[in-house]
């Protein structure tokens, strides 16, 4: 995803009560990536407590009531190993 639509997801995933507060934009772990490919990182993540939701730049624009409705969605989902922490929107 582009820095702009991130940033703009991220603003509006702010305003809602259900999602304020739960997400981190691009957040860095202490934990080494170089060469990971993407499935890769998530699963780290995912051992480390976060959850890294991933969707298209163009999407953003196009289908942000379902990115909203997912994210908000999986928040309240029981999630193996998520220890409470905020998922990561990751690019």
């Amino acid at each position: 995803m582009n820095g702009d639509a991130e940033a703009f997801l991220f603003r509006r995933l702010e305003t809602l009560p259900l999602t304020q507060g739960r997400f981190k934009l691009n957040a860095r772990l202490p934990i080494p990536f170089a060469g990971a490919e993407d499935v890769e990182v998530d699963l780290v993540d995912q051992r480390f407590g976060s959850l890294a939701l991933q969707f298209l730049a163009g999407d953003v624009s196009h289908r942000l009531n379902d990115i909203l409705a997912t994210s908000a969605a999986l928040l309240v989902l029981p999630y193996p190993g998520t220890l409470n922490a905020p998922p990561i929107l990751a690019d």
